[in-house]
């Protein structure tokens, strides 16, 4: 059964403030929120032949559920792109690549790799050790930790991504005082 314009006007009407607060808890940005909500009850409104009214409030929280990952997944997407303000001379990325070929040398590298390595915890080291230097296989490495496979994987993907971040700031700190140098 199709959604009648007035089942539609009711639901925004008492459901619009409820959305708008489950999102505004959600999120920092309130026109974030708004767009949310929007987005939901524009929804709504082009999915109403294809609705029941009998579940109007879940199927809202489940499409503004969507929604709300939708935003905070294109906002982190954003935030990894690096805004410069005008004025500021930025760096040809073939040059960096220049760089990186001809000015650093492998004791450098392998100096950045060990602190890097020693700067992950114990667990980390250790699961480093197991799967990168031994190459132990998944199963039998979870199996060994009394753990689940796809939580062992959970820890290699934290793992990875703070190895990640720390050789980030390593390898910007090396272009950094290369440009200075220069």
């Amino acid at each position: 059964m199709a959604l009648d314009r007035e089942t539609i006007e009711d639901t925004v009407k008492t459901h619009y403030r409820e959305v708008y607060g489950y999102c505004c808890a959600r999120l920092i940005d309130k026109s974030a929120a708004e767009d949310v909500v929007q987005e939901v009850f524009l929804l709504l409104q082009a999915k109403s032949a294809e609705l029941e009214p009998d579940n109007l409030r879940a199927w809202l929280y489940s499409v503004a559920q969507k929604k709300l990952l939708e935003t905070k997944r294109d906002a982190y997407r954003r935030s990894r792109f690096v805004e410069y303000e005008e004025g500021i001379e930025v760096m040809d990325p073939a040059l960096v690549y220049e760089f990186r070929d001809n000015e650093i040398e492998d004791g450098e590298i392998e100096r950045i790799k060990c602190r890097i390595l020693t700067a992950l915890s114990p667990q980390e080291q250790a699961l480093f050790e197991e799967i990168y230097e031994k190459h132990a296989q998944r199963t039998v490495l979870a199996q060994q930790m009394d753990i689940s496979v796809n939580t062992l994987n959970v820890r290699l993907h934290r793992m990875r991504k703070h190895i990640r971040e720390m050789a980030e700031v390593a390898w910007m700190i090396l272009i950094f005082a290369a440009v200075k140098m220069r």
